[in-house]
């Protein structure tokens, strides 16, 4: 089972990111946006969890910068209209 935003919006994040890079901006340099567990209904706290959760990583936002970079090196010539 998994966890996580709207897709569609993860997709316009992954878009904005990707016109980012190709405007110049560097990878390290843009934000890193993750799913809230307690807005998603996992835990009531993130201090003390409940139930079964007893940890959360969304490797996702984390990865999202780099493999934009790679694109960005696969298709140099790309640009954002």
């Amino acid at each position: 089972m998994s966890y996580g935003a709207n897709i569609a919006d993860a997709w316009r994040q992954a878009g904005a990111y990707a016109g980012s890079i190709l405007k110049g901006a560097k990878p390290a340099d843009l934000p890193v946006v993750q799913s809230n567990p307690v807005k998603l209904g996992l835990t009531a706290n993130l201090a003390r969890p409940d139930g079964n959760l007893t940890g959360v990583n969304f490797f996702s936002g984390e990865l999202a910068p780099k493999r934009l970079e790679l694109l960005h090196e696969l298709v140099p010539g790309a640009s954002h209209r």
